[in-house]
């Protein structure tokens, strides 16, 4: 049955309230994993990757990877550093790349 009424607007995207529990929230496996970032600084974010043992981290962006390799040199760095020059948002979706299980 249809109805003659206008759509239902889509709901609105949650916000996020309170802190997330851990720095990178998902389950993070070996091979690559799709997370959401807690938000903050690049550094925060390397700090936090290292802390759950993950040597890489990538941005979506246009259809290709722009990875943060950590312990890269700068130069390596540049292009996933100035995606987020004021900090990752939170709720930042990233793929990182984990060493075990």
């Amino acid at each position: 049955m249809c109805s003659a009424g206008p759509a239902t607007p889509a709901p609105a995207a949650p916000a996020v309230a309170e802190p997330f529990a851990t720095c990178l929230q998902g389950e993070i496996g070996e091979g690559f994993s799709l997370v959401v970032s807690a938000g903050g600084s690049v550094a925060d974010l390397e700090a936090c990757a290292r802390s759950l043992g993950v040597p890489a981290v990538y941005a979506l962006v246009g259809g290709k990877y722009v990875p943060y390799i950590l312990g890269a040199p700068e130069f390596a760095t540049a292009r996933f550093r100035g995606l987020y020059p004021d900090g990752v948002p939170a709720a930042t979706p990233l793929t990182v790349r984990g060493t075990g299980p």
